[in-house]
């Protein structure tokens, strides 16, 4: 049996710290979010991991998740950290998708209604959704990440969605959508904030086995 390889470093660190939507010496004097905050994410594990936050409505669940992707200010600031991160750099690495009410293309699902299925020449496809190509003239070429589109759009159930105009998928379509989006940047931890929020019991039904399924995959944590 080869000797075991050195400890893996944890993806996300908090070590005794305390959180602030404003910088503390601010005035009035901001009441901090969380006060003492430990917590780690460890990386490198041979077995998946989920995680699930959970209590009421207004409980700080959103805010602890924008702590984790590195938002909010954080004193002293060396409490947090990426150790297990290249250059501890969390921008790509770690991934937010919220669908509380959070703009964005895929949750005017109305429009295809409003507009009677018709396409104008300015809608883009779910494919220039997931790659990014949304503008009138787009940067990007998306060439890198058409490798991986096809088999994470299968994953997700979207492959067959690929040329519909993004402003036409179903709400359980288009949250499927964003998630397929942030998974195309390759991240280590993926936080998914209230993904079955507005959803009905069938929609549920169909979006839960998707996403227990990436957790077994163990790409991302």
């Amino acid at each position: 049996m080869p000797p075991p390889g050195p400890p893996r470093l944890p993806v996300i660190r908090i070590a005794n710290g305390t959180f602030y939507r404003q910088h503390p010496s601010a005035q009035p004097a901001p009441r901090p979010l969380f006060s003492g905050l430990s917590l780690e994410l460890p990386g490198g594990s041979a077995a998946a991991q989920h995680w699930c936050v959970v209590g009421p409505s207004l409980s700080g669940k959103t805010t602890l998740l924008q702590v984790l992707r590195g938002r909010l200010l954080c004193s002293p600031p060396t409490a947090r950290s990426f150790p297990g991160l290249a250059g501890g750099v969390p921008e790509r690495a770690v991934r937010y998708v919220g669908f509380d009410a959070e703009p964005g293309a895929t949750t005017t699902t109305y429009l295809s209604a409003r507009y009677e299925s018709r396409r104008e020449a300015t809608d883009f496809s779910l494919r220039d959704f997931l790659l990014g190509k949304t503008g009138l003239n787009p940067l990007r070429t998306g060439g890198e990440d058409e490798a991986v589109l096809g088999r994470v759009a299968a994953d997700l159930k979207l492959d067959r969605l690929l040329d519909l105009p993004a402003a036409f998928l179903s709400n359980g379509q288009g949250r499927r959508a964003r998630i397929a989006r942030a998974l195309l940047a390759r991240p280590r931890v993926l936080l998914l904030d209230e993904p079955f929020m507005g959803l009905d019991p069938a929609t549920v039904a169909g979006l839960s086995p998707l996403l227990r399924t990436l957790c077994r995959t163990g790409s991302p944590t």
